[in-house]
């Protein structure tokens, strides 16, 4: 693995073409190798910033070469997935990126790590994120990175597998 100086920002109005730049090259990646975990309108712009007005989104950083590397945002609720076993102490991960020239580095085990220490830091028990049900690799890499399969969620044209992460106040 590549030594990286990762540090973690909150996007801002003005990165906010950053973070759809990363969008964008994850969802033509996916689209390239047959992997619906997500549809065109979900990573317009104007998806971007109604994610941004509705969460806690980050941009990861690379300071020792000063670019942005990743990207993901965090939800308090998240009744859509969640569909009534929501918990309070609980944060909601959501489009965990790595920008395609960073992928293979084992970024986004860094990046959960971050996330999870900023959760940490602010008294949340429990960090919660899904993914398509049928993307294997995907599944596989949560489970990896210690979540725990807490069920599937069914929507119309989709089908979710829930994890979860009990985080301990050290």
């Amino acid at each position: 693995m590549i030594k990286m100086n990762l540090t973690l920002e909150r996007a801002t109005a003005s990165s906010l073409l950053v973070v759809h730049a990363l969008w964008e090259d994850a969802y033509r990646f996916m689209a390239a190798n047959g992997i619906e975990q997500w549809r065109p309108e979900q990573v317009t712009l104007a998806a971007v910033t109604y994610a941004f007005e509705r969460s806690e989104m980050f941009l990861v950083r690379d300071a020792s070469e000063n670019v942005f590397v990743g990207t993901f945002f965090l939800l308090r609720s998240d009744p859509h997935v969640w569909k009534g076993d929501e918990r309070p102490d609980a944060a909601y991960l959501h489009r965990l990126v790595v920008g395609r020239r960073y992928a293979g580095l084992g970024l986004g085990k860094r990046m959960l790590e971050l996330a999870e220490a900023y959760m940490r830091d602010r008294g949340i028990a429990c960090f919660r994120l899904d993914c398509m049900a049928d993307n294997a690799k995907l599944n596989a890499f949560y489970r990896s990175a210690g979540f725990a399969y807490k069920g599937r969620a069914d929507g119309a044209g989709w089908s979710a597998s829930l994890y979860e992460k009990e985080l301990s106040s050290s």
